[in-house]
């Protein structure tokens, strides 16, 4: 079950994020990108995500895609009404050095055979990246959203964000025993998307909510919607243990004076990462899944303005410390 439950980020709140913050900027455009340690190390005792509803090219695989900057879509022609909650690919990394905070922006977009993907995403989220050593696998790579409905005849696009600054090229796998060609759509610089070079073997697995999910999920913060001033955009936390737990927000990306590295709790893998600003309690309901839409003040002199959020949850059949913690969500605010 989702619950939402409203968030204002009053002048007064943030008066003094404002005052820490860059100068307003005339054109900003809003974001949400996340940072700060991978949270995968931090499970709690909430429902984690089932297993997959659609595999496609499944089995051993070899060879591996190009790699092409951008963000890469990949067509699967939906055969029946499911529920989509992420995919999952096999990769290797290629050559560049490892990312302190592994994350890669992941897309869902519905489109058509002819032009590819449409519009923006239907949702975004993250892959939580395993690093590891160049041309060596990794565990498979798995990308999270909220949920998705998709009917029979809807043509999904599963993409994600093929490489970028400062961190290893994700390749994925493709298949020679048994493949299955995906029509491969690749970002164009014009805007949109064009055709790739080749139709794809690519292994994949589409993720469902499944019928019995079992404990260890761990605590994830994303966002949808553009942070923009006047305007309200929504802040998504899920797999979260049921009951209380604390929306930190903060003018610094990194709190208690430690300048660049995440606090760890004690007798845990859990970090408490921005500064300690503003405080918000929230009440998680069944299920662990929630929105917070978070409406900002239409004043100009929050244009540009930097603010630093993370959720931390109550759980106290997690560990000692009796608290998990998503990861930081760094939010700029557009104009």
């Amino acid at each position: 079950m989702k619950r939402e439950q409203s968030l204002l980020l009053g002048a007064a709140a943030i008066g003094a994020l404002l005052l820490s913050g860059p100068a307003a900027a005339q054109s900003v455009t809003g974001s949400a990108t996340p940072y700060g340690n991978n949270p995968m190390a931090c499970p709690g005792s909430g429902p984690s995500e089932g297993g997959p509803i659609l595999q496609i090219n499944a089995g051993s695989a070899g060879g591996v895609l190009l790699n092409i900057e951008g963000i890469h879509a990949y067509e699967i022609v939906v055969q029946q009404t499911m529920v989509v909650t992420g995919f999952e690919i096999p990769a290797i990394f290629g050559s560049g050095s490892p990312s302190a905070e592994p994350f890669a922006k992941a897309f869902l977009y519905l489109g058509d055979a002819k032009n590819g993907p449409v519009g923006a995403p239907v949702r975004q989220g993250l892959i939580y990246i395993h690093l590891g050593t160049p041309g060596f696998a990794t565990p498979p790579q798995r990308a999270r959203f909220r949920p998705l409905t998709v009917r029979q005849g809807e043509h999904l696009f599963v993409a994600w964000e093929q490489s970028s600054a400062g961190r290893k090229a994700l390749l994925p796998y493709s298949n020679l025993a048994r493949p299955t060609l995906l029509p491969f759509w690749v970002e164009s610089r014009t805007g949109g998307f064009q055709p790739g070079p080749h139709q794809a073997p690519l292994v994949v697995s589409l993720i469902g909510p499944g019928a019995s999910p079992t404990p260890g999920g761990t605590p994830l913060l994303t966002a949808s919607g553009e942070p923009r001033k006047g305007k309200t955009f929504s802040v998504w936390l899920d797999q979260a243990n049921a009951g209380v737990g604390v929306l930190v927000t903060g003018a610094q990306r990194y709190g208690f004076g430690t300048g660049s590295m995440p606090v760890l709790l004690p007798g845990t893998s859990c970090s408490l990462i921005p500064s300690l600003d503003v405080l918000q309690a929230v009440a998680i309901p069944a299920g662990g899944v929630m929105s917070m839409p978070v409406l900002v003040p239409d004043d100009a002199r929050l244009v540009g303005a930097l603010l630093h959020m993370q959720v931390v949850v109550l759980d106290r059949a997690a560990n000692k410390f009796g608290m998990t913690t998503t990861q930081g969500l760094e939010i700029k605010i557009g104009g």
